[in-house]
């Protein structure tokens, strides 16, 4: 009696052994594997914390879970394809939480409750999108560099014949490409100078120029180098004779512009330039006194506004 009731557990015992050791040799036989593609130091760093926690990084005899890391914003996008084909995507903040989400896809247990989760919704992952195409430090010097800008300055100029000018001008820009075309008009007077300038001859001038800036952005700033050409025309007068003089002809410069944001599409401009003036020569009868000749270059500075971007 008492041997078959000691033969039967040994049985029993030898039924659950065979039964368990095929999943034991198969769970020994199938090693998780993961491939990993997408951007290099994502990839190089996710790979690092699977390789510690004993995920092998190559085809394994049971499949492999293959894993695409992309960085969207500040964060990771992970796109997982899995054995029958379909994909699952995921966002997450960092690396860490990267590699736990691929983990799971070879751990059947991690997986279920991971895949149930949804951390981050699908409005978050598309927010950095959003947040990279208009980039806030960006956008404002960019705004105003496109379009119609409007501008205006106060300058002070200093010329070849010694005399100082107060002035001011007035134009818009139109971007066309990579380039603005420009147009300003400019008035200014002599206000300084030597010998008969002392208040004995007044001098005032208009100008109105034509010509092309090529905006480079400085970070937030943007600077602008160009040239234009126009017409001139001086009006000179003595104060004790009477005589007056109008001469004009073509002007041409070289300037270079300094924008710096102020606020929404304004902008605060530091400017300078040099011009050149056509040579004129007036013939003086011999009761007449003679009025200064016409400064061949002056040199500009000024300071003004811009409102861009219209």
């Amino acid at each position: 009696m008492l041997r078959p009731l000691i033969a039967l557990p040994i049985a029993l015992a030898g039924l659950v052994g065979l039964a368990t050791h095929p999943r034991v040799a198969a769970a020994e036989a199938c090693s998780p594997a993961v491939v990993l593609a997408g951007d290099p130091q994502a990839i190089a760093t996710v790979a690092e914390l699977l390789s510690a926690r004993g995920v092998a990084l190559e085809v394994g005899a049971c499949g492999v879970v293959k894993a695409q890391i992309e960085r969207r914003g500040e964060g990771l996008a992970i796109v997982v394809e899995q054995a029958d084909g379909t994909t699952i995507e995921r966002v997450v903040g960092e690396a860490q939480t990267a590699a736990t989400v691929i983990e799971s896809f070879t751990h059947g247990e991690m997986g279920d409750p991971l895949l149930a989760s949804r951390a981050f919704p699908r409005e978050v992952a598309t927010a950095p999108n959003v947040r990279l195409e208009a980039p806030v430090p960006r956008s404002a010097a960019q705004r105003s560099a496109r379009g119609v800008q409007l501008f205006s300055a106060f300058e002070t100029s200093y010329a070849s014949d010694r005399t100082s000018w107060i002035g001011a001008h007035l134009g818009a820009c139109v971007m066309l490409g990579p380039v603005c075309a420009a147009a300003r008009l400019r008035l200014a007077n002599v206000e300084a100078g030597p010998g008969p300038w002392n208040g004995e001859v007044e001098r005032r001038s208009i100008e109105l120029l034509v010509g092309i800036d090529i905006p480079f952005a400085l970070g937030g700033w943007t600077f602008s180098p160009g040239f234009a050409t126009g017409l001139g025309q001086m009006h000179t007068r003595g104060a004790t004779q009477g005589e007056r003089a109008e001469t004009g002809g073509l002007r041409a410069d070289v300037h270079a512009t300094l924008s710096i944001p102020l606020a929404h599409r304004l902008a605060i401009d530091v400017f300078t330039a040099a011009e050149l003036t056509q040579e004129t020569h007036i013939e003086w009868g011999a009761m007449m006194t003679p009025l200064p000749d016409e400064p061949r270059v002056l040199a500009r500075l000024g300071v003004g506004l811009r409102y861009g971007g219209l």
